[in-house]
C-alpha cells in the first residue's frame, strides 16, 4: 500500500537543523519508547530488583537509522495491548 499521509517522505526525513531529529526520527523513536516501556513496566511489576537498560537515543536513532524506516511502521496497531500493560485494546 503507498504511504498516503499528508506529509510527503522527503518531508517527514528532513532534519530541522543539523543534530535535531526530523519528524520520522521522531515518530519512530515514540515508538520504539512505547515497546521499551512496556518492558520496563512489566519488569518492574515482576521482578524483585528490575534492571532498566537506557535507551542511549541517539545512538539507537543512527544504528537502526530511524530516518531511514517506513513511516507505515510507525502507524497504529490492531493488536491488543500486552497482558498487564495497563491499556485497553480498542479492537
Amino acid at each position: 500500500m503507498p504511504w498516503s499521509g499528508a506529509a510527503s517522505r522527503q518531508d517527514l526525513r528532513r532534519r530541522p537543523a543539523p543534530g535535531r531529529w526530523s519528524a520520522l526520527e521522531c515518530l519512530v523513536h515514540l515508538r520504539d519508547v512505547c515497546v521499551t516501556y512496556t518492558i520496563r513496566v512489566h519488569r518492574a511489576r515482576t521482578e524483585d530488583r528490575p534492571v532498566l537498560e537506557p535507551l542511549l537515543n541517539d545512538l539507537r536513532a543512527r544504528r537502526f537509522r530511524y530516518n531511514d524506516r517506513s513511516p507505515k511502521e510507525c502507524g497504529t496497531s490492531s493488536r491488543p495491548a500486552p497482558p498487564g500493560s495497563g491499556t485497553r485494546s480498542s479492537g
